[in-house]
This record gives structure tokens, C-alpha cells and sequence, in this order.
């Protein structure tokens, strides 16, 4: 296994916010990485991308999917651009669409008022099958790392908008450790840790939200120390840091 392969948002996009900061996603050696992560994109357009690669690679042992699951709600709509899909918004609760406003994207706001009709029908005539989208992402990342030898890592930005018995991430992680050591496939890791929580409580730090892939330094260290570990046989991870103080918020 020598080619990592991410899939992913803005958390892995190595065009985001380029810093001194080392991204966790260049920090292993030895592989071969390719990262499709786009800013601004969620999982119905990456799972695309992770179509391709199950259809076209040949040698899917040998590889390692890094998997990050953003918001269900980002749909890739057709003859937009990717990047600025997440500006569309599907409220659950209130079941209609909103747009996250921005001056610079009149191309992209006259697109969702001329499609407002018909993306609201998107919504509500799909609104289970999204709202369940990443759970059923999830299994099919699992289901294809046991059928095909491929060691996966699938990690979620935030948790998913529809709880599962009330279990938190940490919770489900476990039981998902426990179910595969039943079945003898250790090639499959869920993150136990929420990277838009570990993001979030960095708040306090200075410069906050001009780091690089929303994480400081020290979490772009732990991401990829608990990955690597992961990698090498072990599920030991080291808790992120979730308070950065002024001082210690620096890229160099």
C-alpha cells in the first residue's frame, strides 16, 4: 500500500489558505498522494470522484482512501461551479432552500434564483435520502474496504444532521472497532473526532480563521500522527487540542 488517495472539502483542499503551517496531508513519507479535496464542495461531489476510482483502479489493494464527509446538504447541481456549491443551503427544519450570500458570486446567486423551484423539489422529494446520505456513504466506504482490500479512512466534518440513537462520534467509532475485529478486517478506520469541533474550539486562538485548512498546526500534527498510527497498526490516538492560546497559535 503505497498511494494515499483523499477525497474531501476545504479541510484537505491544498489551495486553501496556504500558510508556512505543513498540512497534515503532506506529512507522509514514503506514499504516493493524490488529493482531490476541493474547498467548498461536499460528498456528493467527492463521492463522484471516489466513483472513478473504484471503477479505474486496478490495484485498489494498494491503496489508502482518506475520506473526508462534509455537509450532506452540498449538491454538486449541474453547470455550477464545485467550489461554490456550498453557497446553495437546504434548511431541515424548515424545508426550504436558502443562499449564503456573497457579493462576489452574482453568477452564482442568479443560478439559485432562477433554479429555486426546482432545487426545492430536489430537496424535499430527496430530503431522507440526503438526510441519511452520509451514514449510507459511511457503509459503502466500509463495505468496498472489506470487498476489495482497501485500507480506509473516513473521517466527518461535522456530525451528521441525523443522529443515530443519540450516539456521539466517539460512540459509533467504537462500535465500529468492535463489529470489525468480529470480522477480522482491520482496514477500516471512523474517525472518532469531528474536525469541524476540533476547528471550532480553536476559536480563541489569534488569526483564527485565516489558517490553514481551519486547523492550527498542533491539530494538523495530531490528524496526521493519529492517522499514521492508524496506518501502522494501532488505534491509540492522541485527543486533539481544542484550545489554542495567542502564543501559541504560530505556523513556523
Amino acid at each position: 500500500m503505497n498511494k494515499i488517495i483523499i477525497f474531501g472539502d476545504s479541510f484537505g483542499d491544498p489551495d486553501y489558505n496556504k500558510k508556512k503551517a505543513t498540512a497534515w496531508y503532506e506529512m507522509f513519507k514514503g506514499y504516493e498522494v493524490t488529493n482531490h479535496c476541493l474547498a467548498g464542495t461536499g460528498p456528493h461531489y467527492s463521492i463522484k470522484n471516489y466513483y472513478d476510482f473504484i471503477r479505474n483502479e486496478s490495484h485498489k489493494d494498494e491503496c489508502i482512501i482518506i475520506f473526508l464527509l462534509s455537509g450532506e446538504d452540498r449538491i454538486a447541481f449541474p453547470n455550477t461551479d464545485p467550489q461554490h456549491i456550498s453557497h446553495i443551503n437546504w434548511d431541515f427544519v424548515a424545508d426550504q432552500s436558502w443562499f449564503a450570500d456573497n457579493s462576489k458570486l452574482v453568477k452564482e446567486k442568479e443560478y439559485y434564483h432562477k433554479h429555486r423551484l426546482e432545487i426545492d423539489y430536489m430537496f424535499k422529494t430527496m430530503r431522507e435520502e440526503i438526510l441519511w446520505s452520509n451514514y449510507k456513504n459511511l457503509s459503502m466506504l466500509w463495505m468496498n474496504s472489506f470487498l476489495f482490500n482497501i485500507k480506509t479512512i473516513t473521517c466527518f466534518i461535522s456530525y451528521p444532521h441525523e443522529s443515530i440513537y443519540g450516539l456521539t462520534l466517539k460512540e459509533i467509532s467504537l462500535l465500529f472497532k468492535s463489529r470489525l475485529a468480529l470480522t477480522d478486517n482491520d482496514n477500516f478506520l471512523l474517525y472518532p473526532y469531528s474536525l469541524s469541533d476540533v476547528a471550532e474550539g480553536e476559536k480563541e486562538a489569534k488569526d483564527v480563521d485565516d489558517r490553514r485548512n481551519h486547523l492550527s498546526q498542533y491539530n494538523h500534527e495530531i490528524l496526521y500522527n493519529n492517522l499514521n498510527t492508524f496506518l501502522n497498526g494501532s488505534n491509540n490516538f492522541t485527543d486533539h487540542i481544542t484550545k489554542v492560546s495567542n502564543n501559541d497559535f504560530i505556523y513556523d
